[in-house]
């Protein structure tokens, strides 16, 4: 996969948008339309769209669950986790079931949620787990008496870029999405030089149409054995 920097990247939509920078040295976005700031922005948002909507990429994570603090553990903040793919417990042993707190059991004769249900007792570890508890993390169940460490490979949205990092994409599809988001959040600046509606719906309606593939295609490699990519 070739390495890409958001630099790289913001370079790009500068010169697609026709918005290079030709200010001084200390000031390099003085004659800009678009400045860095607003720039970096668009990058930022342009990346946390198209990893929610196209849920290409996986991410592998290791959580230290201690029993004195659980049962309920949170996620990297680095990311937001859209769906757990798989959870283990590496002490115990065990692939961990994912829980709905929907399931009938976990509710009352009168549909109320039974919370004292959460922790099924105590085991030495637990054998599944929730993500509709609280969407920043997992609650193990049963309530564990030993330490244990879970590991998570879950599909993620990058929610920011540093300037000059590497982008969570490597493949020319990918960065051409963020482009196109990005071209669509700046026309559709409220100004006189940069709000371009149509160039905006333009851009919407082309990122729609590419997504929808993109999302397919990674559903596709993930299906097919041997295929599947993780980012670690």
């Amino acid at each position: 996969m070739a390495l890409i920097l958001s630099s790289d990247v913001i370079k790009r939509f500068r010169s697609e948008v026709n918005d290079l920078l030709n200010g001084p040295t200390e000031a390099p976005d003085n004659d800009a339309l678009w400045k860095e700031w607003e720039v970096q922005a668009y990058l930022d948002a342009a990346t946390a769209e198209t990893s929610r909507r196209g849920r290409m990429l996986i991410k592998h994570f290791l959580i230290q669950a201690p029993a004195a603090t659980g049962p309920f553990y949170k996620l990297p903040g680095s990311y937001i986790v859209l769906d757990v793919n798989y959870a283990y417990s590496r002490v115990g042993r065990r692939k961990l079931t994912e829980y709905n707190l929907d399931d009938r059991h976990f509710r009352n004769d009168y549909g109320m949620p039974i919370e004292a249900s959460f922790d099924h007792g105590f085991a030495d570890y637990g054998y599944g787990y929730y993500r509709d508890y609280d969407t920043t993390g997992i609650l193990i169940t049963p309530r564990a008496r030993m330490d244990d460490v879970i590991e998570l490979i879950a599909t993620v949205e990058v929610t920011n870029v540093p300037c000059g990092a590497p982008m969570p994409f490597g493949e020319e599809a990918d960065i051409a999405l963020v482009i196109l988001w990005m071209k669509k959040l700046a026309y559709s600046k409220r100004d006189a030089d940069t709000f371009d509606p149509g160039a905006a719906n333009e851009a919407e309606s082309k990122f729609a149409l590419a997504i929808e593939e993109r999302r397919n295609d990674a559903l596709r490699r993930r299906r097919t054995v041997g295929t599947t990519r993780f980012s670690w």
